[in-house]
């Protein structure tokens, strides 16, 4: 996200790059992070992404999924205290150089609120997509 830029989520849910103060997000909202149509090698791929969380436990969640399947490895989902960790998931290859889909979602509960109330995701990197190097 470019400084400055807001995405609209659920229910008044915003993305921003950097924090604001008191801005945690109400019961019941979600945000999606989308990377859409990502043209990828027949080989497959990966995708890396450095996360923190600071929720409620077991309530709060970032999720990530691949084409609409959510991903349960790496400790996936996450809530609760995690500070800064690396993420690193494979996909596999398309016979037909096809397309992949990759989201995050910060997803909260109708309880309380414990922690700062956010996902922050960090330095992005999709591995194998085709017209770079290698491909």
């Amino acid at each position: 996200v470019v400084a400055g830029e807001n995405f609209e989520g659920n229910q008044g849910f915003y993305l921003q790059s950097g924090m604001l103060d008191d801005q945690a997000p109400l019961d019941g909202q979600y945000l999606d992070i989308v990377l859409q149509d990502v043209p990828v090698a027949t080989r497959g791929g990966a995708i890396q992404f450095y996360f923190k969380v600071s929720s409620e436990p077991a309530a709060d969640i970032l999720r990530f999924f691949i084409d609409d399947v959510e991903q349960s490895s790496m400790s996936f989902p996450m809530s609760g205290e995690i500070p800064w960790q690396l993420a690193s998931f494979a996909f596999p290859g398309r016979q037909d150089k096809g397309k992949h889909t990759f989201q995050w979602r910060y997803q909260k509960d109708r309880s309380d609120s414990d922690g700062e109330d956010i996902a922050c995701i960090d330095q992005i990197k999709v591995f194998g997509i085709l017209g770079f190097q290698g491909d």
